[in-house]
């Protein structure tokens, strides 16, 4: 739940929202308060750095209260005053046994009786309360631990009775078989998880794991909507809610009137015809068709324009020769290398294992024309080991390389082609190729690539007698 700001006053109060325009940000800063609980303290915010106010965000704990148990103080009783008190409560209190016509009478007389024991109870042994101390089942525990746990406490009752040495010793065996056995089941424990992931698992289900193996207990929020201190139910009482809420949070009695003439000053706002024309008219289908053939769906892409490495190569146009060079990496986990690269598997990726920039390079064994690069980046997988934007080099080696192309990347998702020229616009000539990772996305420090294909173009012959894709038919395409 966020929170209003009053201007003119420099603080946040309410359960509200607000925002402003950049033309309202000529102002000061502002401080806000933080009250006891689990609200985000923000101790001050230049409002001329961005057009929005800030908003508070406050967590409320849904989760049921904490059990109580109670149950009978049976550790010091007091059993001769118990007795002395059920005696003179019936001395005082006779209980007539005879007169028991119907079941009224009877079911009165049981409660009385009752009445008088519990009474004399409170009195003489007492009721103890504390919090319910049943602990949370974790993944790890089975058969072994339990019987080794009980194993080590017969050991200690034993030992707390006799103080001898040999049931000493007894005990610390116990003990420390127990702490193996438990610490063993939680690696087996982990381990098989860890072996049943993949980099598809979402991470809700890694962290339910992780916080199941602390022995945490999950919270739940249930899903219920309070306004102005009365509980919605109700859709339609949702959307009224709603409304009135935005309504007053974007009224002008929210700024002074020093803001209000500066905006009324500086912004010009339209004004709608004064017409009976009804705005909130419903959409019709026809509408509702002319709109969806008019907007652009760019997730169904059409074939054509998706980028396909082998396409040229079928076609005889280019040929793949990163086979023909020498790879190199700044940096890799182990296992996620450059065979995990160059294995022309969509599941696999190199990971760097370093700071940025993260660099592969490509070395020729003679100058070799490079027509482009293709590079296979999954966003939807990858999310921050994805590149943000990438340099490509070239040069005779480590130390003369130049850069030739920078590509800014938007969560992409399949190929990437990078086209390499030289500054006629012609086909890159060179010894060395090296792709450096500058930045990932959501700023993050590893990066991940799937696949790497450079393209060389394919020297065009005379005498040509067609122009066949296949390998059996190309052969005859040329007279010798």
């Amino acid at each position: 739940m966020s929170r209003q700001h009053r201007s003119g006053v420099g603080r946040i109060y309410d359960d509200d929202i607000s925002r402003a325009g950049a033309d309202k940000t000529h102002f000061t800063k502002y401080k806000f308060q933080n009250d006891k609980g689990t609200k985000p303290e923000i101790t001050e915010y230049d409002v001329t750095t961005s057009d929005h106010w800030p908003i508070g965000i406050q967590f409320f704990d849904h989760s049921p209260p904490s059990q109580l148990n109670t149950h009978w103080n049976l550790q010091n009783p007091n059993w001769e005053l118990y007795s002395e008190l059920i005696e003179h409560d019936l001395s005082n209190n006779p209980i007539d046994f005879n007169c028991c016509d119907n079941q009224d009478e009877i079911d009165s007389i049981v409660k009385l009786f009752t009445d008088i024991i519990i009474e004399a109870a409170k009195k003489s042994i007492g009721l103890k309360t504390n919090l319910s101390s049943r602990k949370t089942n974790v993944p790890w525990w089975n058969k072994d631990c339990h019987e080794a746990i009980l194993n080590y406490k017969k050991k200690l009752n034993r030992y707390k009775k006799t103080k001898s040495c040999q049931d000493h010793i007894l005990l610390k065996n116990a003990r420390a078989r127990s702490r193996f056995i438990t610490k063993n089941s939680k690696t087996l424990s982990w381990q098989e998880f860890t072996s049943s992931i993949n980099q598809k698992t979402s991470p809700k289900i890694i962290w339910n794991k992780i916080n199941s193996l602390k022995g945490n207990k999950f919270k739940t929020i249930p899903d219920i909507l309070y306004y102005n201190q009365d509980k919605i139910v109700s859709t339609p009482n949702a959307s009224e809610s709603f409304a009135h809420f935005f309504q007053k949070n974007n009224s002008d009695e929210n700024y002074d009137l020093d803001f209000i003439s500066y905006r009324n000053a500086n912004i010009k706002v339209p004004e709608l015809s004064q017409t009976n024309a009804n705005y909130n008219l419903c959409f019709d289908m026809q509408q509702c068709e002319r709109i969806k053939m008019a907007t652009p769906n760019n997730n169904n892409a059409s074939d054509e324009e998706k980028i396909d490495p082998m396409k040229d190569v079928r076609a005889g146009i280019v040929r793949e020769v990163g086979s023909q060079a020498i790879w190199s990496l700044s940096s890799c986990k182990p296992g996620f290398g450059v065979d995990q690269l160059r294995d022309d598997c969509m599941e696999t990726y190199w990971q760097s294992d370093g700071q940025l920039p993260h660099l592969v390079n490509i070395q020729f064994r003679r100058k070799t024309v490079v027509r482009d690069i293709c590079i296979y980046i999954d966003y939807r997988l990858d999310e921050s080991y994805t590149p943000g934007r990438i340099s490509v080099r070239a040069g005779t080696n480590f130390n003369d390389l130049q850069e030739v192309e920078v590509v800014e990347l938007n969560e992409p998702y399949g190929w990437v082609r990078i086209m390499t020229k030289d500054i006629n616009d012609s086909p890159l000539k060179t010894y060395m190729l090296q792709i450096a990772v500058i930045t990932n996305h959501q700023n993050g420090r590893d990066t991940h690539m799937r696949q790497i294909k450079v393209h060389s173009p394919v020297e065009k012959r005379d005498l040509l007698i067609g122009n066949f894709s296949t390998v059996e038919m190309r052969q005859y395409t040329i007279i010798k």
